[in-house]
Formats: structure tokens, C-alpha cells, sequence
């Protein structure tokens, strides 16, 4: 069965067994120093593709190094084509430079009516917390960037298949989730539908919740400003 609570909260009981215990609230956030070599590399790839110091723009990571976490090709690509209208941020694509992970970008760029920004594959780890940290908004699946964005203070819309959210989701940062918890299979904890390595909870989000979503996380934002 899935846990009862955060990840986070589980494993401050456990230190608190031996009165290590967090003295404040700052003491539970994510905290994660970028060298400043990250930062001047993630600055000059968004200069290159045409993102200046201040443009606002969201991050889309597509992947996850477990591929049955992933959402729909067609719904990442519907996403990007309509994001920078409805959003007003210019879409920018990430991913790691593994094989299966830029096969997947390779096909939902070739589906995108627009061209988004590409940074898929050219960034290591640290670079990619820099451009999460500059950014918006940070849309992915349930993966490490999504804790990273938490860890670098910037919004996070995370989409959740198997995997439960309950334990996962974005912390201590302005966030939402998208999961089918209304279905009585979700989350199932399993590597994809009856073994398949696809997970038709994600199959079923459409671009349009996804895009609502980000709104709506966008102008609460705005209003709490």
C-alpha cells in the first residue's frame, strides 16, 4: 500500500527517533546550491535560443528515467503548441541526453504544430536546476526535476500516473498535481498497466487540464504578488 504522508515528513520521523528533530519551518525546505559555473551555462543556452534575462518562460520535462511515469506524446505536444498563448511563457523543452529520453522528445517535437525552445539533452544536472530556478514554471512527471524545482523555489505542475502523489508531490513550493485518484487502480504503484510499461491513468490527462491547471497555479501566483 501507499504511504499515509510526504516522503519528506516520513523521514524527519525517523531522524526525530534519535532527537534530531528540525528546530524550524525553514529546516524542512528543499535546499539545493548551484555553482555558479551552472549558472552562466544555463544562462548562455537560453541566450542561444533567443531567451533573454528576464523573458518569462516555463520548463517542460517530458521524461522521467522510468518510462511508464510518462504522459501522452501527443498531450506534451498539444501542450507546447498552446502554452506560450494561453500562458503567456515561452515554452522551453528539457530532457536527459539518454537515449530513450531524446527518442521521446524526437517524437513529440515531430507532432508540435509550433517550435518550441529545445534544450533536451544539452544540459547536465546542476545546469538544469539553473534553468529550472529561472523559470516560471516547471511542468513535468513524477521525476527528479520535479523535487529539484522545489529544491530551487520555482512553481511546479507535476502529473502523476502510478505513483502516488500523497508522497511525492512538489514541497513547500506554490504547486498543483494531476492524478486520476478518483480511479479505484490509481496509484497502483505498478510499472505500467498490467506490465505493459504504460499506464493509462496518464494516457487519459488531456492537454486541456494540463494548460488549466498551469493558469490557474499562474494566477494564484499573481494574486498572493
Amino acid at each position: 500500500p501507499m504511504g499515509q504522508c510526504h516522503t519528506a515528513l516520513a523521514n524527519v520521523d525517523l531522524v526525530s527517533l534519535v532527537d534530531a528533530k528540525p528546530e524550524t519551518p525553514d529546516d524542512l525546505k528543499l535546499k539545493l546550491v548551484i555553482p555558479q559555473e551552472a549558472e552562466e551555462k544555463a544562462r548562455t543556452l537560453l541566450r542561444e535560443i533567443g531567451i533573454s534575462d528576464g523573458t518569462p518562460f516555463l520548463i517542460l520535462h517530458p521524461t522521467s528515467r522510468w518510462m511508464f511515469k510518462c504522459w501522452t506524446d501527443e498531450g506534451n505536444a498539444k501542450f507546447l503548441d498552446e502554452a506560450e498563448s494561453a500562458l503567456g511563457l515561452r515554452p522551453v523543452v528539457t530532457a536527459a541526453p539518454a537515449a530513450v529520453e531524446m527518442e521521446k522528445i524526437s517524437r513529440i517535437l515531430a507532432i508540435c504544430k509550433t517550435k518550441p525552445a529545445v534544450l533536451a539533452g544539452r544540459t547536465d544536472l546542476m545546469t538544469l536546476a539553473a534553468l529550472i530556478r529561472r523559470a516560471r514554471l516547471f511542468v513535468g512527471v513524477d521525476s527528479a526535476p520535479v523535487h529539484i524545482g522545489s529544491a530551487v523555489g520555482t512553481p511546479v505542475l507535476a502529473l502523476f500516473g502510478p505513483s502516488g502523489q500523497k508522497e511525492w508531490h512538489p514541497w513547500q513550493v506554490p504547486y498543483r498535481t494531476i492524478q486520476r485518484l478518483a480511479w479505484s487502480c490509481c496509484p497502483c504503484g505498478q510499472d505500467g498497466c498490467a506490465g505493459t510499461k504504460r499506464s493509462r491513468c496518464l494516457d487519459d490527462i488531456q492537454a486541456v487540464e494540463v494548460l488549466s491547471a498551469a493558469k490557474h497555479l499562474l494566477s494564484s501566483l499573481d494574486a498572493s504578488a
